[in-house]
Parts: structure tokens; sequence; C-alpha cells
């Protein structure tokens, strides 16, 4: 068949929409700021900081919906004009041509070609409606696909070229200028969702300046590259907040100041989104970070300073405290040294404000490892730490001279060591809670010397203590002093075994003497005290009741050569009702003081006298009865163991005189009565009748 014919296409190449900005929701970049605990005692005393920036932090591409725009070659519209055609169409007419495959054209056809006003529509629907010129969609047309895409506006040679309307049937729309069936020039493209974008286009993408706009208010403003944010451009979000600066791709990438809608501004490099590079945060409160970063994290050099004062100078990892650095707190104490995730860890020097010193190794914030410690008032400790306390093995030097050197455990003596004071002697044994406790020995500067056991810086248990006079001590001690069992023995030879009480003799003990005396029985406060037996050296002994080293109470004397008291006694005197023997049989019964015959007494001699009366200061004085071996008795007054006074004497004879007396004699008044009754009464002198 000869006529004209307009070729379907089948293939149409689509364009695929594509669009790479972020969208942000209301809580996007949310800094958190990092916490901070500062202390200025030994212990750990640095800041705890927590991550700056969360994982919302990824700017949020929008990719629109995509359509199909068409592609159309320049032979699919150029049809030709058969010779053999049956159907002779007029030039400059308006005809309908209608083709094999169902495809009709309707429209004007100049020297067989379609030009001027037409409309061709394909059989599988699509349709072109407008201006042709030599077989080619020229000027102003509306093309439609099957698809539902729709567009209207300024055609060139078969392409879309000048303004024009594109649709999409999912409600995408380009309004805007076309060049060489391509999105070129200044367009706006409004998404069915509602996103929006008004801008430069260079072959059909975003390229140049625009502006995009998300259905929730966001919107970034700026240089597009190949549909990207790539140049300048400004980023508003939702909640206020706002980037201005380089983009890369879709990326913040460059340099850039964020405002984040808390107050919070960085200004500095980014890389992909995140802040990379140099930068400078500064928080709302005052708190402030300018350094290095690495996606999104403090890295590198930098410094960091907080709200509170506190200063850090120095290398970051992961947002962390890394490295060599310098932490000034606003308490005035000072850390330089190595860090690890946030703590002082490694070597490092720490001065606080008051002017303490230490150097040497930390792990996780506190003194931990080796290193010497310097106190303002001189003092010192080098040696082994753990968790911010001496421990371990250590020399501690005392700002008075003293000097420990031994272990330690959580900041106090614990363990063995030894202890010098600068002018008191040395302590070298075990320790306990900075105590003396265990076994140890103490010498004192002035020659003293304990070895023994120890229990809260006191000696306590078993021990032996030498004294510088040569006495010594071993037995048992409690709180410093002497108490429980122990044996005493001085320079000179004297021995005490037995119990103590605060240092002194109490309980039951034995003393022995160097001239082998000996004393055994009950003591107090270092005094023969109670009951007990006392052996001398010359062989006498006395059992009974002592006070304060004196025989005092109960008690009985006996003497090597036989002799013997058993009776009261009163600082070491017969004092009290007590019975005396002698060698020779003579016996005393009756009262005594201060170790004489004193009061009313009976004394029997060996040869058969008695006297029973009174006695004063070991004399007969006073009232008494003498009575001879032969019978003979005498009833009256004594002084100093002469009859003298008034006094009867009855002789075995029978004879009797009642009168006065003087120096054992009759002298003054007197009445004699012979044994045959002759009685004379008169004076008498010095014995005799006058």
């Amino acid at each position: 068949m000869n006529g004209l014919h307009i070729i379907h296409l089948d293939e149409i190449t689509r364009y695929e929409e594509m669009i790479k900005l972020p969208s942000i929701t209301a809580s996007k970049i949310d800094i958190k700021k990092p916490t901070k605990n500062a202390s200025t005692d030994h212990q750990s005393m640095f800041p705890n900081q927590s991550k700056i920036l969360d994982n919302d932090s990824t700017v949020k591409k929008s990719t629109p919906s995509t359509s199909f725009l068409p592609q159309i070659s320049d032979s699919a519209l150029k049809p030709t004009v058969s010779n053999s055609s049956t159907s002779k169409v007029p030039t400059g007419s308006t005809s309908t041509v209608k083709f094999s495959n169902g495809d009709v054209y309707n429209g004007s056809i100049v020297d067989g070609q379609k030009d001027g006003q037409g409309t061709y529509q394909w059989a599988s629907g699509g349709e072109y409606n407008g201006t042709w010129k030599d077989n080619n969609f020229h000027g102003r047309g509306t093309r439609t696909w099957p698809s539902g895409d729709k567009y209207i506006g300024q055609w060139i040679n078969g392409n879309k070229h000048g303004r024009g309307k594109y649709l999409w049937p999912s409600g995408n729309v380009y309004d805007g200028d076309w060049k060489d069936d391509q999105r070129t020039g200044k367009g706006t493209f409004l998404w069915a969702d509602g996103n929006k974008y008004m801008g430069d286009y260079i072959a059909g993408e975003r390229t140049g300046t625009g502006t995009y706009i998300w259905v929730d208010g966001t919107k970034y403003t700026g240089d597009f590259v190949a549909n990207e944010q790539t140049g300048k451009g400004t980023y508003v979000w939702v909640d206020g907040s706002t980037y201005i600066g380089q983009w890369v791709k879709g990326n913040m990438h460059g340099k850039g100041i964020r405002t984040y809608a808390n107050g919070n501004i960085y200004d500095g490099e980014w890389r992909n989104d995140k802040r990379h590079g140099k930068g400078n945060l500064k928080w709302k409160d005052g708190e402030e970070y300018n350094g290095e970063w690495k996606d999104d994290n403090f890295d590198g050099q930098g410094t960091r300073t907080w709200a509170s004062g506190d200063k850090y100078i120095g290398q970051w990892i992961s947002d962390k405290q890394h490295g060599r650095g310098k932490h000034l707190y606003a308490s005035g104490d000072v850390y330089d040294g190595d860090w690890k995730d946030d703590h002082r860890t490694g070597k490092g020097t720490f001065v606080w404000a008051n002017g303490n010193k230490y150097t040497g190794d930390f792990i996780v914030g506190e003194r931990t490892g080796t290193g010497t410690s310097i106190w303002v008032d001189g003092s010192t400790y080098n040696g082994q730490w753990k968790s911010g306390n001496m421990h371990g093995k250590g020399i501690r030097t005392y700002a008075n001279g003293n000097i420990y050197d031994g272990e330690w455990i959580n900041g106090k003596m614990n363990g063995t060591g030894n202890f010098k004071w600068k002018d008191d002697g040395e302590y070298n044994g075990e320790c306990k809670e900075d105590n003396f406790d265990g076994q140890g020995t103490r010498t004192w500067a002035s020659g003293d010397k304990y070895i023994g056991q120890w229990i809260n810086g006191k000696q306590h248990g078993r021990g032996k203590y030498i004294y510088p006079d040569g006495n010594v001590y071993d037995g048992d001690w409690k709180d410093d002093h002497r108490t429980g069992n122990g044996t005493f023995m001085w320079s000179c030879g004297n021995k005490y075994i037995g119990d103590f009480v605060v240092d002194e003799q109490t309980g039951t003990g034995t003393h022995t003497w160097v001239d082998g005396s000996t004393y055994n029985g009950q003591w107090k406060k270092g005094h023969m005290h109670g009951k007990g037996i006392r052996t001398y050296a010359d062989g006498s002994v006395y059992d009974g009741e002592w006070r304060n080293d004196k025989k005092t109470g109960k008690g009985n004397f006996k003497w090597k050569d036989g002799g013997e008291y058993n009776g009261e006694w009163k600082e070491d005197n017969f004092d009290g009702q007590g019975t005396r023997t002698w060698p020779s049989g003579d016996k005393y019964i009756g009262q005594w003081v201060n170790d004489k015959r004193h009061g009313r007494g009976k004394y029997l001699w060996s040869d058969g006298d008695v006297y029973d009366g009174d006695w004063k200061d070991g004399q007969r004085t006073g009232k008494g009865t003498f009575i001879w071996a032969d019978d003979t008795k005498y009833i009256g007054d004594f002084v100093v163991n002469e009859r003298v006074g008034k006094g009867t004497q009855t002789w075995a004879s029978g004879d009797k005189y009642i009168g006065q007396w003087m120096s054992d004699k009759m002298h003054g008044r007197g009445k004699y009565i012979w044994s045959d009754g002759t009685i004379r009464v008169g004076r008498w002198n010095n014995g005799k009748q006058c």
C-alpha cells in the first residue's frame, strides 16, 4: 500500500527522577553535653564524658517518586510519502491519516511532512496535540503517554525545549525550562508527597542554585550538582536548627556552621554529614570544644572547656580524652599526662591546688602502679599504688623526718615493714591498718627494746622487753602494759614470776631476791599484798597477811632459831593480839604495839615465873601480877619492869607485905604480916623497916 505512514514507537526511554536531599525530623542532631565530676581528694578527680552526637545526626536523604519522561527519536516522526500511495494528500491541507498499526494523524501536512497544527494518536493510547515542523514536534504542544504521563509546553525538533510542564500519574509535577528533551534552566519540581524544588537544572538534573523544601518544613537553599547538594548551601530544620556551609553529594562536607535548636553552635569542617577535621563547638551554657574531629567525635588535638571552669588541652579519640593531655580543674588542680577512654591512664603528673603532687602511673583515673607523691609539708611516698592509695611496697618519708619502708594496703601500713623515728629508734615487723600489729621489734633511742606481739600499735600478747639498765621482762602484754603472766628479772639478780596488771605485780606471784630470800603469795600494784609466805635469807619465815609490802593483819613469823610470833601485825611490827615464843622457852601472850609488848599481856618464863598484867613499850608497867616459880606472888603496880607504887606480895612461907614499893623494894608506908600472925605497920626504906 502506497501512502503516508507514521512509524509507531514501541520503545520509549524514561527518565528516572532521582533526588538526594536531607530530610531531618524535629529531633535532628542532638548534642549530648558530657557530664563531669571533679574532686580534689587523692582518689578519682576527672570528668566522665558521654558521646557528644547521637545517631540521628545523620542527614536524612529524601528520594521522591519517579516517573518516565519520553525520549522520541527523529526517525519516529519523519513520515515519507510513497509514490505508490493511492491517497493523494494535497500540500498545505489538513488531513487524517490512518496507519496499518492503528496509529492516526489528523492535522496539517506540508510537502509530505507533518507541519503546522496536528494531532497524532498512537494505537497504544499515547497522543501528541500541537504544532509540527518537518515531521517533528515543534512549537507548542501537549504530549500524553499511555502510562498517564503528560507534557505541556514548548518543543524544538521533536524535543522538549523551552518552557514546559511535565505531570506524572503519581502526582509529581515539573514546571520549568527544557533543552534538548531534558530539564535545563530554571524550574520547579513538586512531588506528590508535598516536597518541592525550585531552581536550576542541567540535562535533567538539579544542578546550579536552588531551594528544596520538604513537606515537614525542612528547607535547603544553595548549590546542586547532579541532583545532589554540592557547593555552598543553607539547610534549615523544622526545629529551627540550621547549617550554612559547603556540601558534596548531598552531605554536609567542607566548611560549615551548624546551629542547633538548643542553641549550641559548631563552626568547622565536615565530611559526609559528620563533623570531621578542625572545628569549634560552643554549648549554649558557655562550654566549648575547639580542635580536631572525626566522624562527629572529638578526635585528634583539641581543647575542651566546661561551664564549671574545667579545661582539657590534648588528644582525643572517639569523643574521649585519649593520648597525651593536660586537664586544668576549676579547683586549681592540674593533671598532665596520658589518657585512655576519658580516664587518666598511663604516665602522668597530678598537682593539687594546695601544692601536693603525684608523678607516676594511672589506671582508669586513679593512681595505680608505681609513683611518687610529694606533700606540701615536705613528706613523700615512693612506691606502688592501687586505686588511688599507697598499695604494695613503698617508702614513706614524713615531714618530721620519720621513715616507713615496707608494705601498704589501701593507703595504710599493712604487712611487713620498718619504721624509723628521726630521734627515737625504730620498729621492724608486721603492721596492720597503720598500726604495729603482729610480730615485731621496737627499739628506742634510750636503749629500751621490745620483741614480741603487737595489736593496734601497742605491745599486746606475748613479748620480751629489755631495759637499758639490764632489767628484763618476758611475758604477757596488754595495751602497752605488762598485764597477764610474766617474768621480770632485775639486773641485780632479783626475779619475779607471776601475775601483772598494768605494769605492776598484781595477783599471785613469786619474788626471789638475789640473797636467796623469797616471797610467794598475793600482790597488788607492785607490792606484797594479801596472803603470802616470805622466806628470808637467814631462814626466817613469815606466813600471813601483807599490805603494801609490809606484814599487816594476821600472820606467823618463825625464826630459824626456833622463836615464833603468831598474831596480829601492823606495818611490819607485832601489833594487836599475839603470842611470842622464844627459843629459851619464854612466852608472851597478849597485846603488842609497834613491835613491843603494850597493853594487857601474860609473860611465862621457862623457869616457871609468870607475869600477867599491863605492859608499856615492852616493859611491865601498870597493874599486874607476878608469880614466881616458888609460888611467891606480887599483885600491884609496876613501872619499867619494877615493883613501884602500891602492891601486895605474898611469900611462899606465908609472909605478906601490903604497902608501897620503889625499885622492886618495900619503900614507904606498909604493913608486914608474918605467917605466925605477927603484924608490923610502919615505914620502909629500900626494903628495910625504919
